[in-house]
């Protein structure tokens, strides 16, 4: 989870979205496959229409686990999930709606 600074239309505390391959922009529009375990289990955990996520560049390799203390600080897109579709493999092919940039103030694993 992220907490950021006060802002009365994006909730104070949002879902952390690590991208490894994929950039979202603040009001753009974007599919975006999703595989990495610790995401795939918070989509699955907050199954709501319309979460509103913190994407974030992760640094790394495609399989180094992501480590809140690297994220934390970071400038982030609070986005819009609007749809989700299970695929082949155990990845999920989601749309991503870009809000606005944010800073990740404190990052936790609550996993």
């Amino acid at each position: 989870m992220a907490r950021r600074s006060t802002d009365d239309r994006l909730p104070q505390t949002m879902p952390v979205m690590p991208l490894r391959s994929t950039v979202v922009y603040p009001l753009g529009v974007i599919g975006v496959q999703v595989g990495i375990p610790s995401t795939l289990e918070m989509l699955a955990a907050r199954p709501e229409d319309g979460l509103v996520v913190a994407a974030v560049v992760a640094p790394g390799e495609p399989d180094d686990p992501i480590e809140p203390g690297l994220i934390s600080g970071k400038i982030a897109v609070a986005a819009r999930i609007s749809d989700r579709l299970n695929m082949p493999g155990g990845t999920v092919q989601t749309t991503v709606q870009g809000l606005r940039r944010v800073r990740l103030r404190q990052v936790t694993d609550v996993g």
